[in-house]
């Protein structure tokens, strides 16, 4: 005959409330050409995203549940996850599940130094448009504080500013295009607004 004499209780691990990102953000150095050779200036220095997409997710708080031993010894449980990331602006809860947030409007993903996920329409570049940025694809508008390097390409789906010049680059934007010091271009076909 089996008989009970003393029992533990496992206990159960919670969570800290967190964000977990989701949107993938890895950034390249450049891209791989056919030939072999790489593209320094095709760099996705930013990440575009579309209105409705998922960016990232909030895991909600969950109580430890603390256990016991065979002696009646406590086991505390662990708050596990780690608060990295927090949710910034146009970020809104997923219609399907409140804890998806997805993007408010066509966009950039931005991450700034306190780790807040953002979506937003405007960047603004500090310096030049180079081979530190490559080219520039930007759902929004774009503020370039320098000057587009020549062969360069800035496309925008809002506005472009330029608080220098353009020299010898293309520029395509869907709002207004605005250049404070001028145009430099060898030839038609070298520079193209």
């Amino acid at each position: 005959t089996r008989i009970l004499v003393a029992r533990g209780v496992k206990q159960k691990d919670g969570q800290v409330e967190h964000v977990i990102l989701l949107r993938e953000t890895e950034r390249k150095v450049g891209t791989l050409r056919g030939d072999g050779s790489m593209d320094f200036k095709e760099r996705d220095f930013y990440t575009k995203v579309k209105n409705n997409e998922v960016i990232c997710e909030l895991k909600p708080y969950i109580p430890p549940q603390s256990g016991y031993t065979i002696y009646g010894e406590p086991i505390p449980g662990k708050l596990l996850g780690e608060k990295r990331f927090k949710i910034g602006k146009n970020l809104v809860p997923s219609e399907q599940n409140e804890y998806i947030y997805v993007a408010g409007s066509d966009g950039v993903l931005q991450i700034d130094s306190s780790n807040k996920i953002s979506v937003e329409n405007k960047v603004f570049i500090k310096k030049d448009v180079d081979l530190n940025t490559g080219n520039l694809n930007i759902n929004g508008t774009v503020e370039i504080a320098g000057s587009i390097q020549p062969g360069f390409h800035v496309q925008a789906t809002g506005s472009i500013i330029v608080h220098k010049s353009i020299e010898d680059a293309s520029v395509e934007a869907e709002g207004d295009v605005i250049v404070h010091h001028g145009i430099i271009g060898k030839d038609k076909d070298s520079c193209f607004i």
